[in-house]
């Protein structure tokens, strides 16, 4: 039952909402500033987590080599490519497309994590009634102008987010999800800064204005990028990275319905069928029988490691 409760906190409050949050602030900061001040502000959220635990390094290299893979894949990247996107597209455009995720998760487990990934028919049926349902809110957004540039970027955002997802149900061995998380969130900060600095931006620091973008950058950065990742990380330890990317499905949802209430975008009666088959999609997931979770890792001698 955790489990799904996590799953529903990801794809609804927790990334569901992201994508409105983040257009709000590409009124005053650019799609780069957005990424790096939620991720400083997430490991910041990270560590204090990791303090308040006492959680020790078991295995350093391993640590750092899971951190910068997910760092780049499930941070980075889709990341910086969402936010560039979300300057020319809607919210609600941005979460369909998201919805894609799922289905790329399920076809690089096929292709090159099968030995490691325990992939049911079902969950391909389920994926397609997704899909379907994705293709049914995107039927409605045809009259929504979008760059090729800014969709092309959404949907590599889509796949950045299985490649991390596949990687670590089937790489990460040794180290807390916490560790992992803050590693990766540590990683994008280095990055995001020596691509500011190589644009020349290094002395150009835009801030927030006003209390809504205060909030919606604490928002992101604390539950987006610091709890989020942490439960993601556990989501893909215990039920699989194909079931965990169906998160995804809920922010299509959420990125609709949010995308009403907080910027007054229109969601057509056609929206409601497709909600409807990403639904019952999930709904499917849930009649899937799942394996018995990974062992979670709990405090030995002082350090945390896996029992």
């Amino acid at each position: 039952m955790q489990n799904w409760i996590n799953f529903v906190f990801i794809g609804t409050v927790g990334w569901g909402i992201s994508l409105s949050l983040i257009k709000v602030l590409l009124g005053c900061l650019s799609p780069l500033d957005v990424v790096l001040y939620r991720m400083i502000v997430g490991l910041l959220f990270l560590i204090l987590l990791i303090k308040l635990l006492d959680l020790r390094v078991t295995h350093f290299t391993s640590l750092m080599k899971d951190g910068v893979v997910f760092g780049i894949f499930n941070v980075t990247m889709p990341f910086y490519l969402t936010s560039y996107a979300e300057k020319t597209v809607s919210s609600a455009l941005s979460a369909a497309i998201n919805g894609l995720t799922p289905l790329c998760t399920f076809i690089l487990a096929i292709l090159f994590f099968n030995g490691k990934q325990h992939v049911r028919y079902t969950h391909f049926v389920s994926l397609l009634l997704g899909l379907a349902g994705v293709v049914l809110v995107n039927q409605q957004l045809h009259g929504i102008p979008a760059g090729e540039i800014s969709l092309i970027a959404l949907i590599l955002s889509g796949i950045s987010y299985a490649i991390s997802a596949n990687y670590l149900r089937s790489r990460t061995q040794t180290n807390h999800p916490l560790l992992i998380s803050a590693v990766a969130a540590g990683v994008t900060i280095i990055m995001l800064l020596c691509y500011k600095c190589i644009r020349g931006e290094l002395s150009q620091w835009p801030m927030p204005r006003g209390l809504t973008q205060g909030a919606a950058l604490l928002w992101l950065g604390a539950v987006g990028s610091g709890w989020c990742f942490y439960l993601y990380c556990v989501l893909i330890q215990n039920m699989g990275a194909v079931t965990a990317s169906m998160t995804t499905y809920l922010m299509v949802l959420t990125g609709l319905f949010s995308g009403v209430v907080v910027l007054g975008e229109r969601v057509s009666i056609l929206s409601w069928v497709g909600c409807g088959c990403i639904l019952l999609s999930l709904i499917l997931t849930l009649s899937i029988p799942t394996k018995k979770p990974h062992a979670i890792l709990k405090p030995r001698n002082g350090s945390w490691a896996r029992v």
